[in-house]
């Protein structure tokens, strides 16, 4: 790089040249280098203190560009032994881009040099033990979250949200309920920000991916690390998936679904009192069956299981078997245990609605109510039932879709399968052991 006078300049070129490739998914040809050559830049670049340390609301394009250049690299675990020295180089190594130049040479250099740069938000808990790959991307996060524009819609084009989008795909895939504690609460302190922030949030809302890859990520480690979410996680999350209950991305709904039953099924009495003060069930009746719900019922129904550890008092107990066996909400209750599943396999379909209708006709099973439920999903398999199918519209861009008569007819199947299971149970035609709430 010695032709380079001024190879400060030449790096800046190369983190731009980085970020518009990781923008458009490409790859130039003309930008890749022998890795003597990368590795090279860098320690010149290192000199001239172009990774000092930046400022909060910096607008220094570098700052940004470098982490989207960088990226690539950071997606998944690395190991230090890997990292490579000049003197093991062969000269007749292929030429590479940057991004995996980073990867396969510079990686503990690159790790160094980009922890200085963006000190300022490396928070107490990105702790040295974090892996390395998940404590840059953490820093990255902060650092977008900075940047996201307050007060205004984001461009959905925009590189802060590119780059976060891909940071959070990313940590979803890094198997977060192995990773040690301190590597948890960082990535739930992030999420806790994401989620609960109203400013950031509404920033996120500018692209569904993004915001649906911080909700998985969200459910995976609550999956684990229940014990961290407090009552305003929770009702952050119900809150958006009521604000994208017709989402085009029916994953927000799914991953939202999923972290909500995972909080119920904990028999948190807080917990089920944000649930309860959501009228979560209520919305459910008027507005239909999405992705995920099926999570949410199984967990709240994960309250009325005798063999559970339940922390809940049994008179709080009692007057949620009260509020489900009221008609509205047995019957919607029932309506997606029988439709709200999305196995492929219809035998496995069938076992889990059969285990969770079960499980729910023995809450009380000589309930009133049963004999006006089993009716009215009757008439569902009747041509009068057509205002409830009309609930179940499915999403296609922003438009709002009817089932198609095949999809009415594919959820009438299952609900006669329902309303057999149950049927079969009251008439003591069934085994009466105990069963569990099933999960697709």
């Amino acid at each position: 790089m010695n032709e380079f006078r001024n190879v400060a300049w030449y790096m800046r070129q190369v983190a731009s040249h980085g970020a518009m490739a990781f923008s458009h998914h490409s790859r130039d040809k003309y930008w890749v280098f022998h890795p003597m050559i990368w590795i090279n830049l860098i320690t010149d670049v290192a000199s001239e203190d172009l990774f000092s340390p930046i400022d909060i609301g910096t607008q220094d394009p570098f700052a940004i560009d470098i982490c989207c250049a960088v990226l690539y690299a950071f997606r998944r675990p690395h190991s230090e032994d890997k990292d490579r020295i000049s003197s093991v180089v062969q000269p007749s190594a292929a030429a590479i881009p940057f991004h995996d130049a980073v990867r396969d040479y510079l990686y503990s250099d690159m790790t160094a040099h980009l922890l200085k740069m963006f000190d300022v938000f490396v928070r107490p808990l990105n702790v040295p033990s974090i892996e390395p790959s998940l404590r840059i991307l953490l820093v990255f996060a902060e650092f977008l979250i900075s940047r996201i524009p307050l007060g205004k819609q984001a461009n959905t084009a925009a590189g802060e949200l590119r780059a976060f989008k891909k940071i959070f795909f990313y940590i979803s895939f890094l198997h977060i309920d192995s990773h040690p504690s301190e590597a948890k609460a960082a990535i739930f302190d992030v999420l806790y920000r994401c989620v609960v922030d109203t400013s950031t949030y509404s920033q996120l809302e500018a692209d569904s991916n993004a915001l649906h890859y911080v909700l998985e990520s969200y459910s995976i480690l609550f999956h684990t690390e229940w014990h961290a979410m407090g009552p305003r996680s929770l009702e952050a999350v119900i809150n958006v998936m009521f604000d994208h209950y017709y989402s085009a991305n029916h994953l927000i709904v799914f991953y939202a679904g999923r972290t909500i039953g995972q909080a119920l099924r904990q028999g948190s009495p807080t917990m089920l009192g944000v649930f309860h003060t959501a009228q979560c069930l209520e919305y459910f009746v008027h507005h239909g069956c999405r992705h995920g719900l099926v999570h949410i019922i199984a967990g709240y129904l994960s309250i009325f299981d005798r063999n559970s550890n339940s922390g809940i008092e049994a008179s709080v107990v009692q007057e949620h078997v009260e509020y489900l066996h009221t008609p509205d909400i047995l019957f919607t209750v029932c309506s997606i245990l029988a439709i709200g599943h999305y196995w492929d396999d219809d035998e496995d379909r069938r076992e889990g609605i059969k285990r969770n209708i079960l499980s729910l006709v023995r809450i009380r099973r000589d309930a009133p109510v049963w004999d006006d439920c089993c009716y009215r999903l009757g008439q569902l398999l009747e041509e009068d039932g057509m205002d409830f199918f009309y609930r179940q519209i499915r999403i296609d861009g922003i438009e709002r879709v009817p089932l198609s008569a095949e999809e009415i007819a594919d959820q009438r199947k299952y609900i006669r399968f329902a309303i057999e299971t149950a049927n079969a149970f009251f008439s003591g035609t069934l085994d009466d052991s105990p069963v569990s709430v099933t999960l697709p």
